[in-house]
């Protein structure tokens, strides 16, 4: 089968791997880790420990956003004042979700657990395999 869902991730730059394990099974509930493809998060957190970390011991790509990629997506998801203040987006997880599913549909909105936010997307198209 092929992993068809995309993680958008949004974290402290300390956040764990371990917390963001923790938030990550929380987000996909009945879905499994073997369905991901990829995990996506804004460029500033490309080099944070834990996120890193994590997604070397699932074997998963992380795929980056600036935060002009970011803001140059149409916004549907609530705006985060916190985020836009720190970051200068108005979110993390749900948008580089969308992006890292070339606009497939989000799943699972903004899931929060111990300062790790998630979002799910599904791929549009299921044979890409980038």
């Amino acid at each position: 089968m092929t992993p068809q869902l995309a993680l958008g991730i949004g974290c402290r730059q300390n956040s764990t791997a371990a917390e963001i394990t923790a938030a990550v099974t929380a987000a996909l509930g009945e879905r499994r880790l073997a369905e991901v493809r990829r995990v996506a998060t804004i460029a500033a957190r490309a080099n944070a420990p834990g996120l890193s970390t994590f997604c070397q011991q699932q074997a998963l790509p992380l795929q980056t956003f600036s935060a002009a990629e970011i803001n140059a997506l149409p916004q549907s998801w609530p705006p985060s004042a916190f985020v836009m203040a720190q970051l200068g987006v108005t979110g993390v997880c749900e948008p580089c979700a969308l992006l890292a599913a070339a606009g497939g549909p989000l799943l699972v909105s903004k899931f929060i657990l111990d300062g790790v936010t998630v979002a799910i997307a599904a791929f549009q198209d299921l044979s890409n395999e980038n």
